[in-house]
């Protein structure tokens, strides 16, 4: 089923067995983490079983699969409007996983709120199959929210929130060709990588290479600060700005070459506390 055109329909009745069968595919990966699938099927005092959750998903037009050109299905995701959350995604071991899970992701994305928190569950499973679902979400813009159990089975909650304002007026694009040109003319100095302490505060651990423009100056005297992140276009597509109650200030954080996950994750960096808000604009 690789490669080929890849179209997104309505999971009908006549689509459960193809749905069972695509969900026994990550029975192994399941497995890793209890060994009885009774629960995980059946349902408990505070989950419906899978037979009956497929008939609810198929009646309230809340499931969608991936076919390819013969209509062979290669992954299915299901979400609750009421809840606003992603209920069920997988993608068949025969299928192209980047392209199938970028369309289904993409569109149940368009069919709940994102003005509101989006969340999904992913079994804690370690295996490449499993991370590659991890690094999708991360792609867009969902990050790890806590620990929890479904059905039985160990998970991992991932959250997508509204963090940011777009910036897409016309006014706006003198403010982003400054920064450009200030980026342009300055060197970036990487002083904090990705994974080192913070120096006052050594529990905090940097989630990207952090740093600042030489030759500029921010509100704190130093440099105006960055966070660098993975992609190799290194596009200043987004800035933050942020209140700091403690030192009683205001400051702005470019973000160079962030992806949607990383994106995220410094959004959650400056609004971790109740002492530091920030908001991220982003440049459309």
């Amino acid at each position: 089923m690789e490669g080929g055109e890849v179209k997104t329909r309505l999971v009908d009745n006549t689509d459960i067995p193809k749905w069972m069968a695509l969900s026994q595919e990550y029975d192994c990966y399941v497995r890793e983490l209890v060994t009885d699938l009774t629960e995980w099927y059946d349902g408990n005092e505070t989950s419906i079983a899978f037979g009956d959750y497929m008939d609810s998903k198929i009646n309230k037009q809340e499931a969608f699969m991936a076919v390819d050109a013969t209509d062979g299905c290669l992954g299915i995701i299901a979400v609750s409007k009421s809840n606003n959350r992603i209920t069920f995604f997988a993608v068949s071991h025969k299928a192209d996983f980047q392209t199938a899970g970028n369309e289904l992701l993409k569109y149940a994305l368009k069919s709940i709120d994102n003005s509101k928190p989006i969340s999904i569950n992913q079994i804690t499973s370690t295996s490449p199959h499993i991370q590659k679902h991890r690094d999708l979400y991360n792609d867009f813009g969902f990050y790890y929210s806590c620990d929890s159990v479904e059905n039985g089975v160990p998970v991992n909650t991932f959250v997508k929130t509204p963090f940011y304002f777009n910036t897409n007026n016309v006014s706006d694009s003198g403010f982003w060709q400054a920064l450009d040109k200030l980026v342009a003319e300055s060197e970036i100095i990487i002083d904090r990588p990705k994974g080192n302490a913070h120096p006052r505060y050594p529990s905090f651990i940097y989630p990207l290479d952090y740093g600042y423009l030489k030759g500029t100056t921010a509100m704190d005297g130093g440099g105006i600060d960055v966070w660098y992140g993975s992609d190799t276009a290194g596009k200043l597509d987004a800035v933050m700005c942020i209140v700091d109650l403690m030192k009683r200030d205001s400051e702005i954080k470019l973000l160079i070459g962030c992806t949607e996950g990383e994106k995220a994750q410094v959004y959650q960096v400056h609004n971790e506390t109740e002492f530091m808000k920030g908001v991220l604009i982003r440049r459309e």
